[in-house]
């Protein structure tokens, strides 16, 4: 995949011969000139399809609720092994763990949470139920009206401390 390709079409077919390069799709992270300008070249002579406006607007629209959970963090080291098989996927930045949960289930639990005094839903300002587990915490999906979730797709939890001490 190619993200937001610029304006040197000749110059990036060139390279991508040279290197043997095969692409299968080119992301736009918005329609400005000097991210949009190739495109319809390496279309042309790649024949590879351009990921439609609707999906990059999902994207930035989820962004805008729960970019934190996103950039300038990491990995979460101690993130369970089963992660996908439940669709709940975990990030960290320095005291701060989220979740990200796809799917609806009733209750979401996150082994090895650590320490946690809140847990609130990103753009979202209702209360979250929540309880400890044995070294986990245990965290009640909140019901929605169709259309009223703070986001489509994912909901991202962010479990903290307001102590200031390092979540594990």
């Amino acid at each position: 995949m190619l993200i937001d390709p610029g304006s040197e079409a000749d110059r990036l077919l060139r390279v991508m011969k040279k290197k043997d390069f095969h692409l299968d799709a080119i992301l736009l992270t918005h329609g400005h000139f000097d991210h949009i300008g190739a495109v319809e070249e390496l279309r042309k002579n790649l024949s590879i399809p351009v990921i439609m406006e609707e999906r990059l607007l999902a994207i930035g629209k989820w962004l805008d609720v729960n970019g934190e959970a996103i950039y300038g963090t990491t990995a979460w080291e101690k993130r369970p092994r089963d992660m996908k098989k439940n669709r709940v996927y975990f990030t960290k930045k320095g005291d701060v763990l989220y979740a990200i949960v796809f799917g609806s289930a009733e209750k979401v639990f996150v082994p090895g949470a650590g320490e946690v005094d809140s847990v609130t839903l990103l753009g979202s300002d209702r209360k979250i139920a929540w309880t400890r587990n044995g070294d986990g915490i245990e965290i009640e999906m909140p019901l929605f009206r169709q259309g009223a979730a703070p986001c489509e797709h994912a909901l991202v939890f962010k479990l903290a401390k307001s102590s200031g001490r390092e979540t594990e």
